[in-house]
């Protein structure tokens, strides 16, 4: 288990890594759009620029993805198979939980 960039708070996700993945591969997008662990992102129109003058659609054609439930979905569908190594991370993780029991 790695070091988690999100978690749940009064019921919703927060997610305080990466808001979203561009995706340049047509192969990487059919993997992702086949795992179920993301969605397209941005297409709809709100996704762009706030500033004085006010929000602009930003449309310059990527695909963009965002994670179901939290990013962290996203590398572990791409993971699956694979033998992962994450010691310090893991020893990190395993610290804090230890710390928070405590309390």
């Amino acid at each position: 288990m790695g070091f988690p960039m999100d978690f749940t708070r009064c019921g919703q996700v927060v997610d305080h890594a990466s808001q979203f993945v561009t995706c340049l591969d047509p192969e990487l997008s059919e993997v992702l759009a086949s795992s179920g662990a993301a969605r397209r992102f941005g297409t709809d129109g709100r996704f762009g620029r706030l500033s004085t003058e006010g929000f602009s659609a930003i449309d310059d054609q990527l695909e963009r993805w965002v994670g179901i439930q939290g990013m962290a979905r996203i590398v572990k569908a791409l993971a699956q198979g694979l033998e992962v190594h994450q010691d310090r991370v893991k020893k990190r993780w395993e610290k804090m939980m230890e710390m928070m029991m405590e309390v």
